[in-house]
């Protein structure tokens, strides 16, 4: 569905943009690496959507 969305009904005509690849790496670099709160937020919303999604089933 994603894919159809994206590359079907609404695809990026903008095409590369210069430096910008440079612009995103030094982003990610200010960033710095996922910290372990995050890490274990990003697991407790997986957890959740997946308990969302398959309510049904596992009868919650």
């Amino acid at each position: 569905m994603y894919f159809l969305l994206v590359k079907g009904f609404y695809p990026n005509r903008l095409g590369h943009i210069a430096g910008s690849d440079q612009v995103i790496r030094q982003q990610l670099a200010e960033l710095g690496p996922i910290s372990k709160a995050e890490v274990r937020v990003s697991l407790i919303v997986i957890f959740m959507a997946f308990c969302w999604i398959l309510r049904e089933p596992l009868k919650l």
